[in-house]
């Protein structure tokens, strides 16, 4: 009977981690991390459950509580790459870029198809100001995972640093692509056309920007100085 009763809790728990990832990729994290509560609940030896725990923690704001997930996921299952990866991202929210920037070269190490590993450590060595190294990352997340909208956002943010303009602009539009709604990306390739000496361009992308979100303060200033600019 007690077997029974652990193999009914693991179904059940994982159920609820399926529910949870659903709810997160609709945006409900709050309902996400009730679900994986309940997963953890069931079943605390499911290293899944904790790390999707950890990572809707940290989306909420709290790092240190999903640090402490991670490590969780972490004991039941060293080297478990989703894992390392939320707790690099946990780590960098508290301010430690280095262990951080350690854990995802581990977790890299162990699975180098990671693209959210790559996405993040892209993301720490721009910070750092090495803006070379920065887009490689982008650009390998983006060889796993083609769609990866905010692989794509950053790369172009990169390249538009180092005076690659043009090809920054390409990013942009592979977002504006991927999300068409997104006000931002219309945004920010309009300043990619702008550095590239494409002013006509970038009044039509500022346009969607604008009908997109209207109280959108930088593309209005934006335009203003275009039009002053003649």
């Amino acid at each position: 009977m007690p077997y029974t009763a652990v193999l009914g809790n693991g179904f059940r728990s994982r159920r609820e981690v399926d529910r949870g990832n659903g709810l997160l990729r609709d945006g409900d994290l709050q309902g996400a991390l009730e679900a994986f509560e309940t997963a953890t609940d069931l079943d605390d030896q499911d290293p899944v459950a904790w790390t999707n725990k950890a990572t809707t923690l940290e989306l909420l704001g709290s790092a240190k509580e999903s640090l402490k997930c991670a490590n969780r996921a972490l004991r039941l299952r060293p080297g478990f790459a989703p894992a390392l990866v939320a707790k690099a991202v946990a780590l960098s929210r508290l301010g430690k870029a280095r262990r951080s920037l350690d854990t995802l070269e581990a977790a890299l190490a162990i699975s180098p198809e990671n693209e959210t590993a790559w996405m993040n450590r892209g993301t720490l060595l721009a910070r750092a100001g090495r803006l070379a190294e920065a887009s490689e990352c982008y650009a390998k997340a983006i060889e796993v995972d083609e769609d990866y909208s905010l692989a794509w956002m950053n790369l172009g943010s990169t390249l538009l640093q180092l005076g690659r303009p043009t090809e920054a602009a390409e990013c942009y539009a592979h977002v504006t692509r991927l999300r068409p709604g997104a006000a931002e990306a219309w945004f920010f390739r309009a300043k990619a056309l702008l550095a590239a000496d494409d002013a006509g361009a970038a009044r039509g992308e500022l346009a969607r920007a604008l009908a997109l979100r209207p109280d959108f303060p930088e593309a209005m200033e934006l335009v203003a100085s275009l039009g002053r600019a003649g």
